[in-house]
C-alpha cells in the first residue's frame, strides 16, 4: 500500500511541476491556462492526499507540515478564480476557518518540537504553520469583505498559486536533489519563485491597474 501511494505521490508530482510551469507561462487570456491550471490543481490535490498518509507513516513532519502549507496555497489560488475574488461564499469561510485550526496546531506542534530539543523539526514545523496562519486568518478576513477590487482578484490568485509551486519545488528539491549543499534546496526555490513572482505580478498591475494594496 505504501508503495502504490508513493508511486501515485510520485507521478502526480511531476504532473504539478510540469502543469505548473506551464500556466505560469502561458496568458491568463490564453484558452488552455484554465484547462492547464486545472491539472495542477488535481495534481496538487493528489500530491496532499498520498503526502499525509505517508508522511504520518514515516514521520516525516517536513513533508507533512508543507503538504497541508502547498495545498492550502493551491486551494485558496483556486477558489479565488473561481469566484473571481468574491470570498464571502460559505465554502471560502468553511475553508478558511478549517486552516486557521490546523495552521494553529502546527505551530504548537513546532513548539513542542522545540522544547523537547527537536530544533530542525520545530523550525519547519513551526514556520510553515505561522504562514499558514497568516494567510488563513487574512483570508477569513478577506471572506466577510463584501468586494474586491476590479481585476484584483488576479494579483492574489497569482501569488497563491506561484506560492504552492514554490512550495512543491522546494519539498522536490529536499527530498530528492543531494548533489549540492541542503541550503540551495531551501533557498534556492523560494528565492527564484519570488523573483519570478514579483515580475509577473507588477506586470499584471500594470496591465489592469491594479491597487497597491489589498482590501
Amino acid at each position: 500500500m505504501d508503495r502504490f501511494l508513493l508511486i501515485i505521490h510520485i507521478m502526480a508530482g511531476f504532473t504539478a511541476l510540469a502543469s505548473g510551469l506551464g500556466a505560469m507561462a502561458l496568458s491568463k487570456a490564453s484558452k488552455v491556462h484554465r484547462p492547464i491550471g486545472q491539472i495542477y490543481f488535481v495534481s496538487m490535490l493528489i500530491i496532499f492526499c498520498t503526502a499525509v498518509p505517508l508522511s504520518w507513516i514515516d514521520q516525516n513532519w517536513f513533508l507533512f507540515t508543507i503538504s497541508f502549507f502547498s495545498f492550502y496555497l493551491a486551494l485558496s489560488g483556486f477558489r479565488i478564480a473561481r469566484t473571481r475574488g468574491n470570498r464571502t461564499t460559505p465554502t471560502d469561510r468553511l475553508i478558511s476557518v478549517a486552516m486557521v485550526g490546523i495552521s494553529s496546531w502546527m505551530v504548537g506542534l513546532g513548539v513542542h518540537n522545540l522544547l523537547i530539543g527537536k530544533t530542525a523539526t520545530a523550525l519547519v514545523i513551526g514556520i510553515f504553520g505561522l504562514l499558514s496562519l497568516l494567510d488563513s486568518v487574512r483570508d477569513l478576513r478577506y471572506a466577510w469583505s463584501v468586494s474586491t477590487p476590479s481585476q484584483h482578484w488576479i494579483r492574489m490568485h497569482l501569488g497563491r498559486m506561484g506560492g504552492s509551486y514554490i512550495a512543491a519545488v522546494t519539498a522536490f528539491a529536499v527530498n530528492v536533489i543531494d548533489f549540492w549543499p541542503p541550503v540551495y534546496n531551501w533557498l534556492g526555490p523560494t528565492l527564484i519563485g519570488t523573483i519570478a513572482l514579483t515580475f509577473l505580478s507588477r506586470y499584471y498591475q500594470r496591465k489592469w491597474n491594479l491597487q497597491s494594496k489589498e482590501n
